[in-house]
């Protein structure tokens, strides 16, 4: 069984050092629960005793105990501006560090994710390319009216719907992931695009017209080749 001394040592130390409200069950749990109920009770009765703590009523029964703040050291005007100064200067350093982590996390994503936009971009940009050739083709057969042979036509007419159908399949797929990435940097599409230095593509209007100017049938290659054998 632990001595006298042993338990009011403890509970003094638990007092003074945390300085908080203790009843004799949170003393008893703070101080690993090697002593008795009995024992701590004892040790908080004298400490008050000895004007170390102080306690109020709670309850019928219960007691909450303190330690003295009149015991307690009174710093100086100094001694609080200074601390006062060292707290402002630690939250500018936490904001000032908090405000880095989030901009390195952001880089970050951005780093991991611009290879593969950059790809994407650049094969929809070759589409386009593919797509404007094609559709300026078809405009000098329109224009020409004869001289073109059906299966030169034909020709034509797939490479077209091909190409648009090949462009239409990597401009979604690269709108997706832009608005993936943008959602999970909370980025709207058309700013991150901006950010990141890339064209959002062609216009709404420029899409419209080259849907309105596709060939009226699916051309495959089994048509080509018959177009051709006739004219043979």
């Amino acid at each position: 069984m632990a001595a006298a001394k042993e338990v009011f040592a403890a509970v003094r130390d638990l007092m003074k050092s945390t300085n908080r409200p203790q009843n004799v069950q949170t003393a008893l749990n703070n101080t690993g629960s090697r002593f008795g109920k009995t024992a701590i009770q004892k040790a908080l009765d004298e400490l008050v005793a000895q004007n170390e703590c102080i306690y109020t009523e709670i309850g019928k029964t219960g007691k909450l105990y303190l330690w003295n703040q009149a015991l307690l050291p009174v710093l100086s005007d100094a001694e609080l501006m200074a601390i006062g100064a060292e707290i402002a200067t630690l939250r500018e350093e936490h904001d000032r560090l908090l405000q880095q982590k989030t901009t390195l996390e952001i880089q970050q994503r951005r780093l991991g994710a611009s290879l593969p936009t950059e790809t994407l971009l650049e094969e929809v940009e070759r589409l386009e390319a593919e797509v404007k050739e094609n559709t300026d083709k078809l405009k000098l057969i329109d224009s020409a009216g004869a001289g073109i042979s059906d299966a030169d036509m034909l020709t034509y007419q797939k490479q077209y719907r091909d190409a648009l159908m090949a462009w239409q399949t990597r401009r979604t797929r690269c709108m997706e992931f832009i608005e993936n990435m943008s959602e999970g940097l909370d980025v709207k599409p058309m700013k991150l695009l901006d950010q990141l230095g890339l064209e959002p593509g062609l216009p709404a209007s420029a899409i419209a017209e080259m849907k309105r100017t596709q060939p009226p049938q699916n051309v495959t290659a089994t048509d080509i080749r018959r177009a051709r054998a006739a004219k043979a």
